[in-house]
């Protein structure tokens, strides 16, 4: 007789707490797996050139998205994406991102930039975030985002796209 086994893995991620398990966000998204969902607290969170992970989910706050801020504080970009995807940000506010580098690449995309990749937004608000170049928000280079129930205020961008910038099959 043959019998042959088969083993399903059934682990769905664990929550990662900011703060709490982790110190910050960055060090969350560092320590992160697929499947996790880093539960940040409500406040503000420092948040500049943070690098998004594939599969792991960023939660604030659904009902108000406001009580949760990541902040990058004018330094650089809030939020990058870069050849990833099943990414899911919800009810979180992301503020004072600025994309300032020195090429379009680098000053793109003030408060996410997206290259190559695939997220989900919910309830994502962004507020005064900009751009050197495009997509004072959000800049899609070649890549995917859904957007549901999000607010756009005051995104700059120099060469185009204050909220929005698409490029390359976006």
């Amino acid at each position: 007789a043959l019998c042959i086994l088969s083993l399903i893995s059934t682990a769905s991620g664990r929550d990662i707490g900011v703060p709490g398990d982790e110190p910050d966000l960055r060090q969350a998204l560092k320590v992160a797996d697929r499947g996790d969902r880093i539960v940040l607290e409500p406040g503000r969170h420092d948040g500049s050139r943070l690098d998004l992970a594939t599969g792991v989910t960023i939660i604030g706050d659904r009902d108000d998205p406001g009580a949760v801020i990541i902040d990058a504080g004018r330094s650089d970009r809030v939020f990058r994406a870069e050849s990833i995807e099943a990414v899911r940000i919800v009810g979180v506010t992301i503020v004072g991102g600025e994309a300032q580098g020195g090429t379009s690449y680098s000053a793109s995309g003030g408060g996410l930039f997206v290259s190559s990749s695939r997220l989900e937004l919910e309830k994502v608000h962004f507020v005064g975030n900009t751009a050197r170049s495009a997509g004072g928000c959000i800049r899609v280079s070649n890549g995917e985002v859904v957007i549901e129930d999000c607010q756009f205020i005051d995104g700059s961008a120099t060469k185009g796209g204050g909220a929005i910038d698409l490029s390359y099959d976006s």
